[in-house]
């Protein structure tokens, strides 16, 4: 398994939050959270632990039309 920390951010509304949470809930990447509302965008910083890829998280959040930018 593996332990990271990743940064996402995204436009600004609820449906990009509950998309990206949706994924993380489903491939049980999920560890931790922190969201923070912005200005003009929201940033999910999640600490990441599993047994899947990272490269898989990565693919399947980069498809999401309102994910701006994942670090």
């Amino acid at each position: 398994a593996f332990i990271c920390y990743v940064e996402i951010s995204f436009i600004k509304h609820i449906q990009g939050a509950d998309r990206i949470l949706s994924i993380l809930y489903a491939l049980s990447y999920l560890n931790s959270h922190q969201i923070l509302f912005l200005e003009t965008k929201v940033q999910i910083k999640i600490t990441v632990k599993s047994d899947r890829t990272f490269d898989l998280l990565v693919n399947q959040l980069a498809k999401l039309p309102d994910v701006l930018n994942i670090i």
